[in-house]
């Protein structure tokens, strides 16, 4: 099968994660998947690395009449099987696609999820016999899918997916995790280690990030270092050095390797205002790490359901953020428990049994699911 994977920006999200990590076990599984971007980024050359042919293609607003026709040629050429696409704008291209060539079956994959508005509710229903299938990404996902003009019987819900550590790997890696901390902080091998992985966006609730920081009191030292880049980097560089945070939050910037990241810290955090099914929460899982995190999304469930491995806490409530984190801190047990409870339920979010599904729908659409 050939699947053609669209995303306007190849950057280097929880979105661009999911589009990466997904071509590249469907690739492990003989199936043909090509990139097709608009604008340049660490997924596009990520892609490359890893063999997947890419194709830069307009796929903004301006291309609104262009892009289609784009989609259909470069399909045509290629064979294209599955278009499967990430973002509205993406989806509806795909299946404005269909009219020049009406071979491929579009997948549309939403990754986090608002209330659409009149016009884009009244053009879902107006493709909705082109659209082959729409996935939400956890359950009340799909009620939105369907308030915004999905086809009812078109959609339904895959769970995000992330690659699991194997049992030596990971018993190797939490051997490592008290060297490597007294290795970054020489004397202070004590240091309560957050991580975050998170773009720099006013929907990934940084700002409360930093007003929760502030708040904890705890004898230990605390360091919380958020990796990432965009448009709110240097906002939060002004706040952490205008309110003497430099010991406590550190940007790391955008790095390749936020295995290694997650495997040096004791717990993640996750503050966003806005999410579908966090890629970093997930990642943080398959390290072993508990989390903290806002009720956005599938938060909530990831952390609180059985076996419970985490906190949630309301939506911009810094004071609750805080408690949260000093628990942990001073509750060695419950850290070490929900460490445990972390490893066991990433079992069920491996990237294995995402594409298992994926490569069901393709081929049966929603009812294959």
């Amino acid at each position: 099968m050939k699947i053609l994977f669209l995303i306007n920006k190849a950057g280097d999200g929880g979105s661009e994660r999911f589009v990466l990590d997904l071509a590249e076990e469907l690739g492990r599984r003989g199936n043909d998947c090509i990139l097709g971007y608009c604008l340049e980024g660490p997924l596009a050359e990520k892609a490359r690395a890893a063999g997947i042919k890419t194709a830069r293609i307009g796929l903004e607003r301006k291309d609104f009449f262009s892009a289609p026709q784009r989609i259909a040629e470069l399909c045509r050429l290629e064979g294209v099987d599955v278009i499967h696409a990430q973002f509205p704008r993406e989806n509806l291209y795909a299946l404005r696609s269909l009219k020049h060539y009406g071979r491929p079956k579009v997948v549309y994959t939403c990754h986090w999820y608002q209330e659409q508005g009149a016009r884009w509710r009244l053009m879902n229903r107006a493709f909705a016999d082109r659209q082959f299938a729409a996935a939400a990404v956890y359950e009340e996902g799909a009620e939105i899918l369907k308030n915004n003009g999905f086809a009812e019987d078109k959609v339904c819900v895959i769970h995000n997916g992330v690659k699991l550590l194997s049992p030596e790997e990971l018993s190797a890696a939490q051997a490592a995790r008290s060297s490597r901390k007294a290795e970054d902080l020489p004397g202070q091998a004590d240091v309560f280690e957050c991580c975050v992985l998170s773009r720099y966006s006013p929907e990934k609730g940084l700002d409360m990030l930093l007003d929760g920081i502030k708040l904890v009191d705890a004898d230990r030292p605390l360091r919380c270092t958020v990796y990432g880049g965009g448009e709110l980097y240097q906002h939060i560089a002004d706040r952490v050095k205008a309110e003497g945070l430099e010991t406590r939050v550190v940007q790391g910037g955008y790095i390749q390797d936020t295995r290694d990241a997650l495997l040096r810290s004791d717990l993640y955090l996750s503050p966003a205002e806005k999410e579908g099914m966090s890629m970093g929460l997930l990642e943080a899982l398959a390290a072993g790490l508990p989390c903290v995190a806002t009720d956005t999304g599938a938060s909530r469930s990831i952390a609180e359901d059985e076996p419970r491995c985490g906190t949630c806490v309301n939506v911009g409530d810094a004071e609750g953020f805080a408690a949260a984190i000093k628990r942990y801190m001073e509750d060695g047990d419950l850290l070490a428990s929900h460490s445990e409870a972390a490893l066991v339920k990433a079992q069920s979010f491996g990237i294995e049994r995402m594409a298992d599904e994926y490569l069901r729908l393709y081929e049966n659409g929603p009812e294959g699911i």
